[in-house]
């Protein structure tokens, strides 16, 4: 009887510990992530009474183990973010602050003030941060602080619009749109449409920031629509055949071939002929080359007087004799004052003269290079055109221009600026420079000064076009490739450009540059990784979480809310969220504990009664134990 007492004993010990556990499991049916505990009996050893195993007895009953129950708990949907459930097998990774590592369901993370991700004692969740330029072997503290999107130049533009058929020649159509250069810095591109005098043509100007582009550099500037309004071709226009013919003021206009009779030389605004006629007076003996020969008809000149009167002065200037080919000497005569036609006559003594090629002007050579020409829109120059002739007439800055039949409605006008003097030439007549020609500055353009010219077009396929730009002003940043931006005209993705007869209009824009951000918002995928939003538009993959299983789950140490590894449990494992039979991750949910409240009631009043039995074994036992005690009485 001794025995019974000893093994109701054990068994109150161990319903004891039954309750204990099941008040654990109720205590904690609402702790995030929690794992029930289920308590595991075992018979202690028994023993003879007769040495025979048919008269075995046994000790009582003991603990064996308490068995955590890992079946996955149901799931609560919340606002944030980072709040994460696993939806299968694994547990996250999370470091205290000496470094030891834990193992935890509950998934209730924020950002610290430091940029780390952690839960709710302040340990660090374990991932590998994919931000950093160097990429880590090793998972480690998921920061996110210092996460900033980099600017990126934009590198390529598209545009879908309509330009209206039945706009008038002249009219113009802008379309503008934001694009960044290296550093981030916003610019507006804008392309200018010009509709020319052909209906269907197109030219266009692009500029950023009001600056035009390199347009020499480009291919085209200026669309053909066929008759269903879709983008036939590109083109091109350019200027060909240029011939400046100068009239010069108080000086010899020379004509680079030898003078002979009926040549004409313009002094002062007047007009004189050579002609084939012995001089008598005034004689000036002027030597072959181009410089003696300018210079001593230049020193005559200067010393006539008025029209009608004798022009050169023999007396008081002596013949000037040629310093080289001796042989070759002309002589010039003036005639005699009232006679009319005011020409100066030309001896030939021994060879004809053969004046210099150079123009005269105030002393100067005028040729090619002292003036340049300049296309500033190369899409109204849309048409083949030969023999367009600029006039300048004896109005201040007022030109006349002849152009074939092919621009009737030309314009040329003179302008300075700085200093410079420009020519500038606006073909449809409509406003806007389409050609200029710039004078050295040290000349300036004179009544009866002519320039020629030719325009040529040249089509080209339809085709992605390079807009060149210059060096943006007051920063070293660049834009594009090289400071060039490829507009998307004629690949799979470019935008639609049409020519339809209604109103000029944008339907959409296009560019793939953006200025720098910071991080804004946070995205958690199934597969653990973290994205940010960041203000700049821009996503970005920042982090990415990694989970944990064991070989034995059953082997890990409880240390509150957090598992342990143990030798029991093996080594963790670490994979993927969704990899190597590993749940997936679900962002904005909590996993709640996994305790069955309804059966740890059922355990415990299970618990309840067998203990009861128990102590009625103990105090059965002790009866007998009186009743035995009273048998001697």
């Amino acid at each position: 009887m001794g025995g019974a007492i000893s093994i109701g004993t054990t068994g109150l010990s161990a319903s004891s510990k039954q309750m204990d556990v099941i008040g654990n499991n109720l205590a904690n049916s609402n702790t995030l992530g929690f794992k029930a505990a289920s308590t595991l009996f075992a018979a202690m050893l028994n023993q003879s009474l007769a040495g025979s195993g048919a008269m075995s007895v046994g000790q009582g009953v003991t603990v064996a183990a308490i068995s955590t129950q890992f079946a996955q708990g149901s799931f609560e949907n919340t606002p944030n973010a980072t709040d994460l459930a696993i939806d299968g097998n694994g547990f996250f990774i999370v470091k205290d602050i000496e470094g030891a590592l834990y193992y935890t369901r509950a998934g209730a993370f924020h950002i610290n003030k430091e940029g780390y991700l952690v839960d709710n004692t302040d340990y660090r969740v374990q991932g590998f941060n994919l931000f950093s330029a160097a990429a880590a072997e090793t998972a480690d503290d998921i920061s996110l602080s210092n996460v900033q999107s980099s600017a990126s130049a934009t590198v390529n533009i598209s545009l879908g619009a309509n330009l209206d058929a039945a706009q008038g020649y002249g009219g113009t159509f802008n379309v503008t749109q934001t694009v960044f250069d290296s550093l981030g810095g916003m610019h507006n591109l804008s392309l200018t449409f010009q509709r020319t005098e052909i209906p269907g043509m197109w030219g266009f100007d692009a500029a950023l920031d009001g600056d035009p582009s390199v347009t020499t550099a480009q291919s085209a500037c200026g669309l053909t629509f066929d008759s269903a309004g879709a983008i036939d071709t590109l083109y091109k226009g350019d200027v060909d055949n240029v011939a400046a013919g100068f009239k010069a003021t108080g000086t010899i206009t020379s004509t680079g071939v030898n003078v002979t009779a009926a040549d004409t030389v313009t002094v002062n605004g007047k007009v004189y002929t050579f002609v084939a006629a012995p001089g008598v007076e005034g004689d000036v003996d002027i030597g072959a080359t181009a410089a003696e020969t300018l210079d001593n008809l230049m020193h005559a000149i200067n010393h006539t007087g008025t029209p009608g009167t004798n022009y050169f002065c023999a007396a008081a200037h002596p013949t000037v004799e040629a310093t080289t080919n001796t042989d070759t000497v002309q002589t010039l005569q003036a005639r005699t004052a009232g006679v009319a036609g005011n020409a100066l006559t030309l001896t030939e003594v021994a060879a004809t003269l053969t004046p210099s090629a150079a123009v005269l002007a105030g002393g100067r050579a005028i040729a090619a290079t002292n003036y340049t020409v300049a296309v500033s829109k190369p899409g109204q120059l849309y048409q083949d055109a030969t023999g367009i002739e600029l006039t300048k007439g004896a109005a201040t800055g007022v030109w006349s221009v002849t152009a074939d039949g092919d621009y009737t409605n030309a314009l040329a006008w003179q302008e300075e600026s700085d200093g410079v003097e420009y020519l500038k030439v606006d073909l449809d007549g409509k406003g806007g420079a389409d050609i200029a020609f710039t004078l050295a500055d040290t000349y300036t353009w004179v009544t009866g000064d002519t320039v020629k010219l030719d325009t040529v077009k040249q089509d080209v396929a339809l085709q992605d076009l390079s807009l060149t730009f210059g060096t943006i002003v007051g920063s070293n940043a660049t834009i594009g490739v090289s400071n060039v931006i490829t507009w998307d005209l004629a690949g799979d993705t470019a935008h639609d450009i049409t020519g339809y007869a209604s109103t000029s209009v944008v339907k959409s824009l296009y560019s793939d540059g953006y200025s720098s951000g910071v991080l804004k918002g946070l995205s958690i995928g199934s597969d653990g990784i973290i994205s940010g939003f960041f203000t700049n538009g821009q996503t970005s993959n920042l982090s990415h979480i990694v989970l944990a299983d064991f070989p034995n789950n059953a082997g890990l140490k409880k240390v509150g809310n957090y598992f342990g590894m143990t030798n029991d449990s093996g080594a963790a494992i670490t994979n993927a969220p969704g990899s190597r039979g590993l749940g997936e991750i679900l962002s904005n949910s909590l996993e709640l504990s996994n305790t069955d409240v309804a059966k740890e009631f059922v355990n415990m009043i299970t618990a309840q009664r067998s203990y009861q039995a128990n102590a009625k074994v103990i105090t059965t036992a002790d009866q007998m134990l009186t009743t035995l005690m009273n048998i001697k009485q």
